[in-house]
């Protein structure tokens, strides 16, 4: 499903400070993620064998590398964001074949099973939520030296006013409270939470609807 966006990407390059992610590059685009998720709660589910930051930006770069329709901008270079458009899918295939088999050498094998687990109960709550239309943010990260400088922003506003005139939702999910007021702010409303399996982290499922 091979879907291109002319009038978003013609947006998102004219924005100042922005500039698109080309193939090859994922991985160095997302080198500061390991960093930038320190801490957050649902790596404790996934990354069974103890936090690893480099195996953190490897699973940030391969759900961009697996998911051929995926949107990626970066901020600056400190910055990025991916978006699938409505009906993308990560092909688990490509995910592993193109470093799935590294995360495994490096994290131990019980992470591909946890990385399937997670999505799936992922997407179990989605198709509660959302349309044939929604687009989904499926990752948002800031190297944590230039947070609190408004690129997360810089980054969001160019999808969502585009979202706004096309009359489209996006979804999203969090494990973070703190984090739920922040996508408050751009228009999210929290319309689901539960607990990833077996454990007592919580997730949070938000949905954003057209502002006109």
């Amino acid at each position: 499903m091979k879907v291109s966006y002319p009038d978003l990407i013609g947006i998102l390059s004219a924005t100042e400070g922005l500039s698109l992610v080309p193939g090859g590059e994922e991985r160095s685009m997302t080198r500061f993620c390991g960093e930038s998720y320190r801490g957050y709660p649902c790596f404790k589910y996934t990354l069974p064998e103890g936090y690893d930051a480099d195996c953190v930006s490897e699973i940030c770069a391969l759900q961009i590398i697996a998911c051929k329709d995926a949107i990626t901008v970066s901020a600056e270079g400190h910055g990025v964001l991916s978006v699938y458009p409505p009906g993308a899918k990560m092909s688990t295939a490509k995910f592993v074949l193109k470093g799935g088999f590294g995360l495994v050498r490096k994290c131990g094998f019980k992470i591909l099973g946890r990385l399937t687990s997670y999505e799936n109960y992922c997407v179990g709550m989605m198709k509660r939520h959302i349309d044939a239309n929604t687009w989904y943010i499926a990752n948002l990260a800031v190297d944590p030296l230039y947070q609190n400088r408004g690129l997360a922003r810089k980054m969001l506003d160019p999808f969502f006013d585009y979202f706004d005139e096309i009359g489209s939702s996006a979804y999203l999910e969090t494990h973070s409270a703190s984090k739920v007021p922040f996508y408050e702010h751009f228009g999210f409303e929290l319309v689901e939470t539960g607990k990833l399996p077996g454990t007592d982290v919580t997730h949070y499922g938000m949905l954003r609807t057209p502002k006109r």
